[in-house]
């Protein structure tokens, strides 16, 4: 059954619109993929800058860095002046899913709040780089 007036796409014109689709995709793709990167990146900043003000408040109230930062939560240490939660709800997770570790001595102070990035251990370049707090300041 034809229709009057409809026109019917050839296979040629089909294909020309399928390939401009993946070469379209093909360029935004890299952009999005490096704004993610940059997306994981500034969130973890803004969670170690969460977590660096517990830990200072802590701090403030306790008399020294706690153990690990589980203390924010729950009084694991069973300090006597502890006053928390320092943070509300539970421990956040770093932008790949992995927790954020308490280091004290910091690399370049007091403390650091370090995520292993998306390897999820010590050392690495890229995505697997390590963030302290410390480098991440601004």
């Amino acid at each position: 059954m034809n229709r009057v007036g409809m026109k019917r796409f050839t296979l040629l014109e089909v294909m020309i619109v399928l390939m401009l689709l993946v070469i379209l995709a093909g360029a935004v793709t890299p952009a999005y993929l490096n704004y993610m990167k940059k997306a994981k990146v500034q969130s973890a900043k803004s969670e170690s800058k969460l977590l660096a003000d517990a830990v200072e408040h802590y701090y403030l109230e306790v008399g020294h860095y706690p153990s690990s930062l589980e203390a924010l939560v729950s009084n694991i240490d069973n300090e006597t002046r502890w006053n928390g939660p320092y943070l509300n709800g539970k421990l956040p997770k770093d932008p790949w899913d992995n927790d954020y570790v308490l280091s004290v001595p910091g690399k370049a102070g007091d403390f650091d709040i370090v995520s292993w990035g998306a390897d999820g251990k010590s050392g690495g370049t890229g995505d697997a780089a390590d963030l302290y707090s410390s480098d991440m300041e601004e």
